[in-house]
């Protein structure tokens, strides 16, 4: 297969584009911000399963022989 000019032309575009995706966040990283300065707290963490208080952390597990 012969490769023409413009082939070669896409896929030296395609090639920086890429280059360019992997070296943009080391020339210019952008400042980041896990919350708003005005942002609530929420605490996510599970207290009860099944009306069932988690002590110290596990998990109560029924097991039923059938």
């Amino acid at each position: 297969m012969k490769i023409d000019n413009y082939l070669r032309f896409v896929l030296t575009v395609i090639a920086l584009c890429l280059l360019w995706n992997v070296f943009r966040p080391l020339l210019a990283p952008r400042k980041v911000e896990a919350y708003e300065d005005e942002a609530e707290i929420v605490n996510v963490n599970v207290t009860q399963v099944g009306g069932r208080e988690i002590v110290y952390g596990v998990l109560p597990v029924a097991i039923v022989k059938k």
